[in-house]
């Protein structure tokens, strides 16, 4: 241990003051200096882990967090230590003090204080910590320094190093700009299945590759001359019917239509084709039917006595017909030469052939339409299609040709499906459980009669029956409509609205949901005549609730909005009638 003695001369032995206080409280000091630079340190090294963490910042978010809060722990307990170093020094001084002290009121000269030149050097650690290794920690923290950055501060000091790697608001842009699933190794066959399906590629397909191999070497572009009108030829001579050109009086059908037949196939008729609902055919005699001219047995008869052959310009039949014969006629060329009726009419008909007039024979035509040498033209059997026929409208799949004098070609294509009704009669209801109408009843008009099978809907309030009905798989699980029909016995004329709504329920569903919204009719006013029968306009749309599938069952529920209407007695309901649409003619 270090020992002082008094600068007034060598005092006793007992008069030496041992400064061991003074070196355990150094000691201290130099300890909380060291665990104040080492905590600053690992300050020092958590900020750096936490820039180091910022700077994948996509993936490692969490770990700049967790070490800036890491780092913000670190410098709280650096300050800490350095706050704890400070005491520990200021307890030194205190000590130092005491220790002076003592030394001045000891049999020592006295000191005003204690004076220690050059460096106090320990041979061991001051509280357990080593001054000289915290020196340096301490020294290698910059001046200010702080572990509290904010995340934008954090951010701007990643963004802003070198191959930091952070993921910008610009590499999001450009992430945004790419689209789903795009992949950047196609193979060519994908390739050419995307160019071959894009529009105007010009690609040069296994298709174009066939059709080239069609054609013939030393093809030429000969084009025949081609027609036009109802029948159109190609360059090959071919001839075409013309889209939408056949109409009805074109058909070569079996009989006359009636406006709402059916065009049917008839392999015995003449065309093989007839109008689904024959008439009756009267013929009478006149023009365009049967007439008086007709050749009879008579007229073979008569045909029969003309010799095979026969010349009336011999001399005989001349003679006979009181007629002369060039032979017998003097001056035969002046005769010749009178201008009569008979050579007027065959000098104009003669005036009426073009000057060097020949005898072509129009060619005959091959196709869809052939020809005669006479030029006339026939429609091949099997060839006319939907797109030749004259209609007055475009057909959807499952409409029928159906006759209608008032439109184009005198045809038109008709739906066989669409708005189809069904009657639901009051005995097919039951009262609700809660808020119900009136028990089914039958009520008697007069003796035989028709008795009314009701449900009395009463004033005071909202009353609810139900029903349920498993549509045809046909229906289109759209909206519907419904009209009620109903009565009141008495004479008040105020006015009656009823309500619809109704509930899908499929297999393995729950049948306790919900009724969709109601939809009400227009009120109408009872006629004043009891048990007259009055019918209400038919509702707008009710939408199903649960989704409608094929095969559900439907739950409806029916009630007398009495808030909508102003008639004082019951509303008896006798049925309503619901339409809804089907997209099929059968439920296969």
């Amino acid at each position: 241990m270090a020992i002082f003695r008094g600068t007034g001369g060598a005092g006793s032995a007992n008069d030496d003051v041992t400064v061991t206080t003074v070196t355990t409280k150094a000691s201290e000091a130099a300890a909380s200096a060291s665990a104040a630079s080492s905590s600053a340190s690992s300050a020092s090294t958590s900020a750096t882990s936490a820039t180091n963490s910022a700077s994948t910042a996509t993936t490692k978010a969490s770990e700049a967090s967790t070490s800036k809060d890491t780092a913000t722990t670190k410098a709280s307990e650096a300050s800490t230590s350095a706050t704890a170093a400070a005491s520990s020094a200021t307890a030194a001084a205190a000590s130092a003090a005491t220790v002076a002290q003592d030394i001045g009121t000891s049999d020592s000269p006295t000191f005003a204080g204690l004076t220690i030149n050059g460096a106090i050097v320990a041979s061991s650690t001051v509280d357990g910590r080593d001054l000289q290794t915290d020196g340096s920690k301490l020294d290698g923290i910059e001046a200010s320094a702080t572990a509290d950055q904010s995340n934008a501060e954090i951010r701007t000091a990643v963004e802003a190093a070198s191959n930091s790697n952070v993921f910008t608001d610009a590499d999001h842009s450009k992430l945004n700009a790419i689209e789903a699933s795009a992949t950047a190794d196609q193979t060519d066959a994908q390739i050419r299945t995307a160019v071959e399906a894009a529009s105007d590629s010009n690609v040069f397909t296994d298709a174009d590759h066939t059709k080239l191999n069609g054609v013939a070497a030393s093809s030429n572009n000969y084009v025949h001359p081609n027609h036009s009108g109802e029948v159109t030829s190609t360059a090959d001579g071919a001839t075409v019917i013309a889209s939408a050109v056949v109409d009805e009086a074109n058909l070569k059908i079996s009989n006359s239509p009636t406006n709402g037949q059916f065009l049917s196939a008839q392999s015995g008729n003449t065309g093989g084709l007839t109008w689904a609902v024959p008439t009756n055919t009267t013929y009478s005699v006149g023009d365009g039917g049967l007439t008086t001219n007709d050749f009879t047995n008579d007229d073979h008869s008569k045909l029969n006595a003309i010799e095979a052959s026969a010349d009336v310009t011999d001399a005989t039949n001349v003679t006979a017909a009181g007629a002369l014969m060039d032979s017998e006629l003097a001056g035969i060329a002046a005769v010749k030469a009178t201008t009569g009726t008979f050579l007027s009419a065959d000098e104009s008909k003669l005036d009426g052939i073009a000057a060097s007039a020949n005898n072509y024979v129009h060619p005959n035509h091959s196709g869809e339409v052939t020809s005669t040498s006479d030029g006339a033209t026939v429609i091949v059997d099997n060839i006319v299609d939907e797109a030749n026929l004259k209609v007055s409208n475009a057909p959807t799949n499952g409409y029928a040709l159906t006759a209608q004098s008032g439109d184009a070609g005198g045809m038109t294509w008709a739906s066989l499906v669409g708005k189809q009704t069904m009657w639901i009669p009051a005995g097919a209801m039951y009262p609700s459980t809660t808020n119900p109408c009136s028990d089914l009843e039958q009520v008697q008009t007069t003796a035989l009669r028709p008795d009314l099978k009701v449900l009395d809907f009463a004033t005071g309030a909202d009353e609810f029956a139900q029903f349920s009905i498993a549509f045809p798989k046909s229906w289109n699980e759209g909206t519907l409509t419904f009209q009620p029909f109903w009565t009141v016995t008495g004479t008040n004329t105020g006015t009656v609205a009823w309500q619809l709504g109704g509930i899908a329920v499929s297999s393995d569903d729950t049948i306790n949901t919900a009724f969709g919204t109601l939809v009400a009719t227009t009120a109408l006013a009872h006629s004043g005549t009891s048990n007259d029968l009055m019918m209400s306009a038919e509702s707008g749309a009710v939408t199903i609730a649960g989704s409608p599938a094929a095969n559900d069952v439907c739950f409806f529920q029916v009630n007398r909005d009495v808030s909508a209407d102003t008639q004082s007695g019951d509303a008896r309901l006798l049925g309503i009638k619901l339409f809804f649409t089907n997209d099929a003619l059968t439920d296969a």
